[in-house]
């Protein structure tokens, strides 16, 4: 029952994995928003009248990040059986779109992006730059799912 869906799931994982680790720190980790408020957290703030630090903010931040593309390596070594190539397409762009979209109203309803970067892109372009940004990353994320399967369908021809 389980191996279906990891099959199918595969190519979202995999898109999503390699990703995760070059957008983070090509794009997030030293993003100078960023490194201010790591920076901030680290030396402590004050929550509810309690001054809280948090001295492995960096430490979190590569261990939730860095191995992202090795996760996805890995998965297609071990993946037994080809993803479809519906799986390869309707998967990561539904979720690609969702998320961006998530992203979208949230700058919609706080004023604020999620991530820096947008805000330093929007600055710069704009928001139809903005609006090409997400839609390069949707691009590269739906580039990579099959991606994936050339690899699973590459090492399972072996």
């Amino acid at each position: 029952l389980l191996d279906p869906c990891v099959v199918t799931g595969f190519p979202l994982a995999f898109a999503l994995d390699l990703l995760l680790t070059p957008l983070y720190y090509g794009l997030d980790h030293f993003n100078a928003e960023n490194v201010k408020v790591r920076r901030k957290w680290i030396q402590g703030v004050e929550i509810d009248g309690t001054r809280m630090v948090y001295p492995y903010v960096e430490v979190a931040a590569h261990l939730q990040h860095a191995p992202g593309a090795v996760v996805a390596l890995v998965a297609a070594l071990c993946i037994q059986a080809s993803p479809s190539r519906v799986a390869c397409t309707v998967g990561p762009c539904s979720y690609l779109a969702f998320y961006l979209t998530q992203t979208i109203a949230c700058r919609v309803a706080t004023g604020a992006w999620v991530y820096p970067v947008l805000e330093d892109v929007q600055r710069a372009a704009g928001l139809v730059g903005v609006g090409a940004f997400i839609l390069v990353v949707c691009a590269v994320g739906a580039v990579l799912a099959w991606v994936g399967k050339a690899l699973v369908d590459a090492r399972l021809a072996l």
